[in-house]
Order: C-alpha cells, then sequence, then structure tokens
C-alpha cells in the first residue's frame, strides 16, 4: 500500500491511497479520502507482485487527476486513472506512506524522488 498524505502522519486526514495485489495478487485499487468519504476505483492485476524479484511502478497526481502504472516511464502503461470528483479536499501532497499488509512482508525500493507530483 502507497499513501499520499495530505497532513504527514496522519492516516485519518485526506488522502489517496494505493494498494496493489489486493484480494491475492489479483486487483489493484485506488482509494480517495475525506472528510465527505471515501470514493475509490480498481483494476484487474493478476500477479501485478512477485515474491523473486523487484517490480517497477509509478504514480502520478496534478490538478485532481492520480494515475497509476506499471514500468519506469511515468505515463506509460497505465493501469488506473483516477479523476477526483473533490480534488480540493486532497490538494497539497505532503508526505508519501508505504506498508504491506495481511502479514505479508514486503521491499520498497524509490529510484526517483518525491517531487510534488509524481515519483
Amino acid at each position: 500500500m502507497l499513501s499520499l498524505l495530505s497532513v504527514s502522519g496522519n492516516l485519518k486526514a485526506p488522502s489517496y491511497e494505493i494498494t496493489l495485489g489486493a484480494n491475492g495478487n489479483m486487483i489493484s485499487t485506488l482509494k480517495a479520502r475525506s472528510s465527505n468519504g471515501e470514493f475509490s476505483a480498481q483494476v484487474d492485476t493478476p500477479s501485478i507482485l512477485s515474491a523473486s524479484e523487484y517490480r517497477p511502478f509509478w504514480i502520478s497526481w496534478a490538478n485532481g487527476a492520480v494515475q497509476f502504472g506499471k514500468g519506469d516511464v511515468v505515463g506509460q502503461n497505465r493501469l488506473l486513472n483516477f479523476i477526483d470528483p473533490l480534488p480540493t479536499y486532497r490538494k497539497d501532497v505532503h508526505s508519501v506512506a508505504v506498508a504491506s499488509g495481511g502479514g505479508v512482508t514486503a521491499e520498497w525500493e524509490f529510484v526517483q524522488q518525491f517531487n510534488g507530483g509524481h515519483y
């Protein structure tokens, strides 16, 4: 899981959350959370994660559009494209948090720095 946080360290504040390989490594989801509720999108991504190799992904967010895809090039091989219906609630991303769930151990490697618009 990767969270784009509007308030550093506060997972309950307005945020975007991308979950890779949910439901037995079969789907990936993007959620937008605010005090007005939660909006989500999902896509089938069977075997998107691997226990034996690193796999590259990218994320981009700007002007209420959040996109996520596979590979090293931002904008190519897009898996999710979410147009936020309430972008003002999540206007600014101040930090990124990563985690694994369900008792699974994960390794994350970031090859580009957070630059206020994409990884």
